[in-house]
């Protein structure tokens, strides 16, 4: 009796970028293509990525686009290095 060749169980699953990160958007307030989760957001800008939505529900406001990190936290850190 002959069995048929095996397929590797790589080929039978189709190639995904990232499991955690789901793809989508983009994020009206900060551009994001990628996101663990989707939120809504306001009316003027819909459709958001974790960290927009989260931020906006928490706050009730969206802050500066973009994931700017604060300029004073590095030079802080800096400045306590320092001492």
């Amino acid at each position: 009796r002959e069995l048929a060749p095996r397929k590797p169980a790589a080929a039978a699953a189709p190639q995904r970028l990232s499991p955690q990160y789901k793809p989508g958007g983009p994020c009206d307030h900060c551009g994001a293509t990628e996101s663990p989760q989707w939120r809504r957001g306001p009316s003027h800008k819909p459709q958001l990525c974790n960290a927009c939505g989260t931020r906006y529900r928490r706050t009730n406001a969206l802050g500066p686009a973009g994931g700017a990190k604060r300029e004073g936290a590095a030079s802080a850190a800096g400045a306590r290095a320092g001492k």
